[in-house]
């Protein structure tokens, strides 16, 4: 779980608070069931409140236009039910005021709400950002009844607190701490040193407004670095030190906030500068830093997981079936033998009576040896002659039609191993999606729409693209891209590249109107982005075909982004 505390929510209240309390809420929107977005319009400005209340980056922000294309935002075709209540109860309402009860991660939006009849009624929306507990919960002020929330809890879930339309809003349990700013410097070393858990988790098990990535850097700051050595093991010294850098930090109010380059913390006040820290002017900026990047990495993760599982599960049936429909020797040998046989029986028809079980024969195929047939006594020679040469025929026509089922098999295989490449190489959510309504157009992959919204169907198609010195590489990542390059956006001229003989992206190389050929280092930097986006990413060598986008031919029917070309050359990338 990434931590969300009472400190942050604090002085991002501080930035907006005045903002906010000034603003109406214009429109609502639920892209998840963890996600609400906010629009409010305030002092001739848009301010997007983004709250996600998914447990393991519970957050909220005023998303910036960076935190906004890392998210990539995209809502339902059907709003969820707790939106449509959300709409019909606060959207359009003023903002009275903005508050967050002391040392809670607790934020409250008060609003003036109209009944049906034209009633004013204060209502207020509750974002509760607690970890496996965070919820929304709208209820009313006046006797503080709940109209809903995004999660109802029920007795078999809390027997403490439940959490559903009718039921009386009540505030979480708070945790038995201390605020340190009212703790002196004598009973701050007393309880150090009775405890035996390293001092980082003490100060957060202790005491208000200490995250347990803030304890660690105020331990850091003082040279306490054992994170497993006994409090009782410390100095003396480090300890007095250690509370007056919490108080001083608590209670300057001199923010410094920032990101480790790593991503694995952020920090509020940024006691000790690093170079290896990002730094940020506002919290807000910080928080739409940090959790965009858990945000973008989740959604991409589920997304591309539910399209790996289904393409790998595709990939291992194929190669079993082609293994299995594979014609080995035997198989060819034994179509040639039936023949044979048939042939011997009717060179020696003359010699052969009628109502044999079986014959011994001269094998003119084998040097004249004998070779003895099996016959059905049951049927004529002849009937007997025909049968062998029908399964002659039999087995002939079995292995065409395998072979026909093998080419198709591997032309599925070869599908499915484009679709895996581009899926472990996408680096937008927008890609995957895009991968993902190609599977399910091709039924492959069930329709979710109800969870999440198709694609809009667009004119144009954001691609990935070079410039380098007046020309543009364009880069196919999925197969609706690579059809787009292709179809749309070529010329007859243009350059087409592709790595040989495995899945990989569509490069183009658009050429100045008039010029038949690329310079040498446009080609190999078009060759390289081929190979880069291939299934040999991570191979020595990788071998690029290119030709003209004219001597490319899409086949009717043919599967997305499959084409076959011809007049083309080659080009060896190390």
């Amino acid at each position: 779980m990434i931590n969300f505390d009472s400190l942050c929510l604090k002085y991002f209240g501080s930035e907006f608070a005045q903002i906010l309390t000034s603003g109406r809420i214009q429109k609502i929107q639920q892209p998840s069931r963890k996600e609400i977005i906010l629009n409010i319009r305030s002092l001739g400005q848009n301010y997007p409140l983004y709250i996600n209340i998914n447990p393991q980056y519970p957050h909220l922000c005023v998303m910036t236009k960076h935190g906004e294309k890392q998210r990539e935002v995209e809502n339902p075709q059907k709003p969820p039910m707790f939106c449509m209540l959300l709409r019909k109860y606060i959207e359009g309402s003023k903002i009275k005021k903005i508050n967050i009860p002391n040392h809670e991660r607790i934020f409250e939006i008060f609003v003036d709400s109209y009944s049906e009849l034209g009633d004013t009624e204060e209502l207020v929306l509750s974002v509760e950002l607690m970890g496996k507990y965070s919820n929304i919960i709208l209820y009313k002020n006046s006797d503080k009844t709940i109209i809903g929330c995004a999660h109802n809890i029920g007795s078999e879930k809390s027997r403490v607190r439940e959490l559903s339309g009718g039921l009386p809003y009540i505030y979480p349990e708070q945790p038995q701490k201390k605020d340190i700013l009212s703790t002196s410097k004598e009973e701050f070393f007393h309880d150090m040193k009775l405890l035996h858990q390293p001092i980082f988790w003490e100060l957060n098990q202790l005491y208000y407004d200490i995250s347990v990535p803030m304890a660690k850097e105020l331990c850091d700051c003082c040279n306490i670095y054992s994170d497993f050595e006994k409090i009782s093991a410390i100095e003396t010294q480090k300890i007095f030190d250690l509370y007056d850098k919490t108080c001083s930090a608590l209670s300057s109010m001199t923010l410094n906030p920032s990101i480790s380059s790593d991503k694995s913390t952020y920090s509020i006040f940024s006691l000790k500068k690093e170079e290896n820290q990002t730094y940020y002017s506002s919290i807000n900026e910080m928080l739409n830093d940090y959790f965009g990047h858990f945000v973008f990495e989740d959604k991409m993760n589920k997304i591309k997981n539910k399209i790996l599982n289904i393409t790998n599960k595709n990939i291992k049936y194929l190669k079993k079936e082609i293994e299995k429909l594979t014609p080995t020797q035997n198989d060819s040998e034994k179509a040639i033998k039936y023949k044979q046989i048939g042939d011997i029986l009717a060179a020696n028809l003359y010699m052969l009576t009628e109502k044999q079980n079986s014959v011994t024969l001269k094998n003119f195929y084998d040097n004249n040896n004998d070779i003895t047939i099996t016959l059905n006594p049951s049927i004529s020679i002849n009937d007997n002659i025909q049968k062998y040469y029908k399964l002659h025929s039999k087995a002939k026509t079995a292995m065409v039609m395998n072979k026909q089922r093998i080419e198709k098999l591997k032309e599925d295989l070869y599908y499915f191993l484009e679709i895996q490449t581009s899926t472990n190489y996408a680096d937008k959510i927008s890609t995957l999606l895009e991968i993902k309504e190609e599977l399910v157009s091709q039924k492959i992959l069930e329709d979710t729409q109800h969870v999440e919204k198709k694609q809009k169907t667009k004119n144009t198609i954001e691609l990935d693209r070079e410039e380098i010195n007046g020309y543009t590489i364009f880069i196919g990542k999925n197969n609706k891209q690579n059809d787009y390059i292709v179809s749309k956006i070529s010329r007859p001229n243009d350059i087409w590249m592709h790595a040989q003989n495995m899945p990989g992206s569509h490069i183009l190389i658009k050429l100045p109107p008039g010029e038949e050929t690329p310079p040498d280092n446009i080609l190999l930097r078009g060759a390289q982005l081929a190979a880069y986006y291939s299934q040999g990413r991570n191979s020595k060598k990788v071998e690029i075909l290119y030709t003209k986008r004219k001597y490319l031919k899409k086949t009717p029917g043919a599967k997305p982004g499959y084409v076959t070309y011809t007049e083309e050359k080659t080009i060896v990338v190390d």
